[in-house]
Protein backbone atom coordinates (compact mmCIF):
# COMPACT_ATOMS: atom_id res chain seq x y z
CA UNK A 1 0.00 0.00 0.00
CA UNK A 2 1.11 3.69 -0.78
CA UNK A 3 0.58 6.56 1.85
CA UNK A 4 0.98 10.04 0.53
CA UNK A 5 1.21 12.40 3.50
CA UNK A 6 1.64 15.43 1.11
CA UNK A 7 1.84 16.29 -2.58
CA UNK A 8 3.08 19.08 -3.32
CA UNK A 9 3.50 20.22 -7.29
CA UNK A 10 4.52 23.05 -9.07
CA UNK A 11 3.06 23.40 -12.39
CA UNK A 12 3.58 26.40 -14.63
CA UNK A 13 2.24 29.34 -14.98
CA UNK A 14 -1.36 29.22 -16.33
CA UNK A 15 -2.30 25.74 -14.58
CA UNK A 16 -3.64 26.95 -11.13
CA UNK A 17 -7.07 26.20 -11.95
CA UNK A 18 -5.77 22.51 -12.83
CA UNK A 19 -3.77 21.95 -9.95
CA UNK A 20 -6.26 20.55 -7.36
CA UNK A 21 -8.13 18.47 -10.40
CA UNK A 22 -4.54 17.05 -11.30
CA UNK A 23 -3.00 16.55 -7.66
CA UNK A 24 -6.01 14.16 -7.04
CA UNK A 25 -5.99 12.06 -10.26
CA UNK A 26 -2.21 11.78 -9.54
CA UNK A 27 -3.09 10.24 -5.98
CA UNK A 28 -6.32 8.00 -7.86
CA UNK A 29 -3.12 6.70 -10.88
CA UNK A 30 -1.02 5.93 -7.69
CA UNK A 31 -3.66 4.46 -5.87
CA UNK A 32 -4.27 1.80 -8.63
CA UNK A 33 -0.69 1.38 -9.64
CA UNK A 34 1.59 -1.85 -9.20
CA UNK A 35 4.57 -0.42 -7.37
CA UNK A 36 6.25 -3.66 -7.21
CA UNK A 37 6.94 -3.42 -3.69
CA UNK A 38 4.88 -6.49 -3.01
CA UNK A 39 5.69 -7.53 0.98
CA UNK A 40 8.49 -4.65 1.35
CA UNK A 41 8.77 -2.07 3.49
CA UNK A 42 10.02 1.41 2.01
CA UNK A 43 9.58 4.94 3.65
CA UNK A 44 10.81 8.07 2.50
CA UNK A 45 10.74 10.92 3.16
CA UNK A 46 10.59 12.91 0.35
CA UNK A 47 10.40 12.06 -3.40
CA UNK A 48 11.75 15.10 -5.50
CA UNK A 49 10.81 14.93 -9.00
CA UNK A 50 13.37 16.35 -12.28
CA UNK A 51 11.33 18.56 -14.34
CA UNK A 52 8.76 16.48 -16.63
CA UNK A 53 7.88 17.52 -20.35
CA UNK A 54 4.51 17.11 -21.03
CA UNK A 55 2.33 18.66 -24.37
CA UNK A 56 0.94 21.46 -24.25
CA UNK A 57 -2.63 20.27 -24.97
CA UNK A 58 -2.24 17.45 -22.69
CA UNK A 59 -5.47 16.67 -20.68
CA UNK A 60 -5.47 16.80 -17.19
CA UNK A 61 -5.75 12.93 -17.04
CA UNK A 62 -2.44 12.77 -19.38
CA UNK A 63 -0.50 14.99 -16.68
CA UNK A 64 -1.42 13.33 -13.92
CA UNK A 65 -0.37 9.90 -15.47
CA UNK A 66 3.05 11.25 -16.82
CA UNK A 67 3.84 12.55 -12.74
CA UNK A 68 2.52 9.07 -11.88
CA UNK A 69 4.85 7.39 -13.65
CA UNK A 70 7.78 9.92 -12.98
CA UNK A 71 6.82 8.67 -8.70
CA UNK A 72 6.70 5.24 -9.90
CA UNK A 73 10.51 5.12 -11.38
CA UNK A 74 11.60 7.37 -8.55
CA UNK A 75 9.92 4.83 -5.67
CA UNK A 76 11.45 2.16 -7.54
CA UNK A 77 14.91 3.64 -8.06
CA UNK A 78 14.85 4.14 -4.51
CA UNK A 79 13.63 0.48 -3.54
CA UNK A 80 16.45 -0.76 -5.88
CA UNK A 81 19.00 1.23 -3.62
CA UNK A 82 17.63 0.13 -0.44
CA UNK A 83 16.75 3.95 0.66
CA UNK A 84 14.77 3.79 3.65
Amino acid sequence: MLTIDTLRLQLPAGFEHRAERIARLVADVLARADLGLAGADLALDRVALPPIAIAGGASDFEIATGIAGTVRQEIATAHRQGDH
